[in-house]
C-alpha cells in the first residue's frame, strides 16, 4: 500500500476504536516542525478559513497542542484537559474553530527515533464529549507507528526525472493580518506549485517569524510541490519599518537539504548519508573509501544497505531518490 492508502487505513482503524468527527494528518519538516502538507477530511472552505489559526498556533503566544505533543513526555496533548475544560482559553479555537463547531482537539505526534513527522489531529463537535485520559493515552501508545506512517509519506517514488526546472527563487512580503503586501513574479510561479494544503503553510511560517525570538530561526520548511519539486520556504521578520512584515523566500532546495531529510526518512545511519553524500558529489567508491578512511570492501557493504532501504538498484536512482534531482550515474554496486 502507499503512504495514503496506509494512513487512510490507519484513520479508519481509529474512528472505530475512539471515535471523533473530522480529522486532519498534516506531515511536518522534522527540523523546524512546520506543516508540509496534510490529508484531512475537513472541507475546503473550513481549511480555507484557517488562516490566522496558525498564525496564532505557530506564534508561541497560543496552547498549541500539536507543538505541547511534539516535546512533551506524553506524545498526546488534549485541548479540553489543557484548558481545564475552557477551551476558549485558546485563542486560536476560539477565533477559529469554535466557529466551525470544534468543541475538543486531540492532537498526537507522529514521533519516533527519528523525529517527530507530523501529527494525527482529531475533532469532537461542540455537544460531543471531550476526549479522555484513556483516549489520550491509547493515542499516545501508537504515536511511534503513528511517526513511522508519516515518515514514509516522505518515501514516494521521486519526480526528478519529469518534474519541471524550478523557478528562480522568488519571495512575497505578508503582513501580520496575513495581507500579501508585495511579491516578485517568481514567488508567484512557486505559490502556483502548492497544493490548497501546502499554502496554509504560509501563515505558519509569519507566525513562527512574528513569534518569540527563540522560535524565528526555525521559521523554515522543505516540502515536495504538486509537480515534484522539493522547495524550501524561508521566513523572517522585516526590520526598520513601522510595520511587522516578513519576507518569505521560495527557492529550489539544495540536494543537501534534500537529502538530509529523505536519509532520515529511510532510516540511513550517519555513516550511510556521508556515503551518499561522496556519491551525489561524484566520488567513486575507491575516491569515498579514501576520504572516509574505510576499505572499499567497507563502502559497499554500505551500499548494499542503503540500495536496500531506499529501494533502488543503481547508483544513479540513489542519488535521485535522496536528492530530488535526476543523475548520469548509472553504475550498479
Amino acid at each position: 500500500m502507499g503512504s495514503e492508502e496506509l494512513r487512510l487505513e490507519a484513520l479508519a482503524q481509529m474512528r472505530a476504536t475512539v471515535g471523533f468527527d473530522t480529522w486532519a494528518w498534516p506531515v511536518a519538516d522534522p527540523d523546524s516542525l512546520l506543516y508540509a502538507g496534510a490529508l484531512s477530511d475537513m472541507a475546503p472552505h473550513v481549511l480555507a478559513s484557517l488562516r490566522r489559526y496558525f498564525l496564532l498556533q505557530e506564534s508561541g503566544a497560543d496552547l498549541n497542542p500539536c507543538s505541547l505533543s511534539a516535546f512533551a513526555p506524553r506524545s498526546t496533548a488534549v485541548l479540553s484537559r489543557l484548558t481545564a475544560g475552557d477551551p476558549a482559553r485558546s485563542s486560536a479555537w476560539d477565533e477559529c474553530l469554535r466557529p466551525h463547531g470544534v468543541g475538543d482537539v486531540m492532537a498526537t505526534a507522529c514521533r519516533e527515533g527519528s523525529g517527530c513527522w507530523g501529527w494525527v489531529i482529531f475533532h469532537r463537535m461542540s455537544g460531543e464529549r471531550p476526549f479522555n485520559a484513556n483516549e489520550a493515552r491509547f493515542m499516545g501508545s501508537l504515536a511511534a507507528s503513528l511517526g513511522a506512517l508519516a515518515r514514509r509519506a516522505y518515501c514516494v517514488a521521486p519526480c526528478a526525472d519529469t518534474a519541471p526546472e524550478p523557478p528562480p527563487p522568488g519571495v512575497v512580503i505578508i503582513d501580520e493580518a496575513l495581507r500579501e503586501a508585495g511579491w516578485t513574479p517568481a514567488a508567484r510561479a512557486w505559490l502556483e506549485r502548492l497544493t490548497p494544503a501546502q499554502r496554509l503553510i504560509l501563515p505558519g511560517i509569519v507566525g513562527r517569524a512574528l513569534g518569540q525570538p527563540e522560535q524565528r530561526a526555525t521559521a523554515s520548511v522543505r516540502l515536495r510541490t504538486k509537480d515534484g519539486t522539493w522547495a524550501m520556504l524561508d521566513g523572517a521578520m522585516l526590520e526598520g519599518g513601522s510595520e511587522r512584515l516578513v519576507a518569505i523566500t521560495l527557492r529550489a532546495a539544495s540536494s543537501d537539504e534534500v537529502l538530509d531529510i529523505l536519509g532520515r526518512a529511510h532510516c540511513l545511519t550517519p555513516r550511510e548519508t556521508q556515503i551518499v553524500r561522496h556519491l551525489v558529489n561524484g566520488l567513486t567508491t575507491q575516491q569515498t573509501a579514501g576520504e572516509l578512511h574505510i576499505a572499499p570492501f567497507t563502502v559497499k557493504h554500505h551500499l548494499k544497505a542503503i540500495f536496500s532501504k531506499v529501494g533502488v538498484s543503481t547508483r544513479g536512482e540513489l542519488v535521485s531518490a535522496l536528492t530530488g534531482r535526476s543523475s548520469d550515474v548509472k553504475t550498479p554496486v
